[in-house]
């Protein structure tokens, strides 16, 4: 199921210039960074997962899941507005959001058949799990912590 017929470096570093406008996007325009958020995740699972040339199940989803990283720490530490837990609110919406169809297609990227083949999956929820936990509250202002 390859759409896009390029090499997968292109497109990791497509992914990586989509993340980067979009965090400058928050930074100077802040709400258009948020709300196109769940559009940056799919748009790097698409490049990521539906290439022809395939990177290992498991880098795979380590390289969606730390763009997809990138990209939230980005806008929690660089987003403009007034960082409060509203706003936090409406980031981790955006992103759960963007997280339902990209998880829809690094299963169809990866093509687990077998328990065997979906351990990348699961290690995707651990690491967004993992993601949560540790960086849930960053970039709230001191007088909300």
């Amino acid at each position: 199921m390859g759409a896009f017929k390029f090499d997968k470096n292109i497109g990791l570093g497509i992914t990586l210039v989509i993340v980067l406008f979009n965090v400058i996007l928050d930074r100077y325009y802040a709400p258009a960074g948020i709300t196109l958020t769940p559009v940056v995740i799919v748009a790097i699972a698409t490049l990521v997962s539906l290439n022809k040339d395939k990177y290992s199940p498991f880098l795979h989803v380590a390289i969606v899941y730390l763009l997809i990283a990138l990209n939230d720490i980005g806008i929690k530490l660089y987003g403009g507005g007034i960082h409060d837990w509203e706003g936090l609110g409406w980031i981790h919406m955006m992103l759960f959001i963007g997280l339902l169809p990209c998880f829809i297609l690094l299963a169809i990227g990866i093509k687990a058949t077998n328990f065997i083949d979906r351990l990348p999956l699961l290690l995707f929820i651990a690491l967004i799990i993992f993601h949560l936990t540790a960086f849930g509250k960053l970039g709230l202002g001191r007088f909300y912590i």
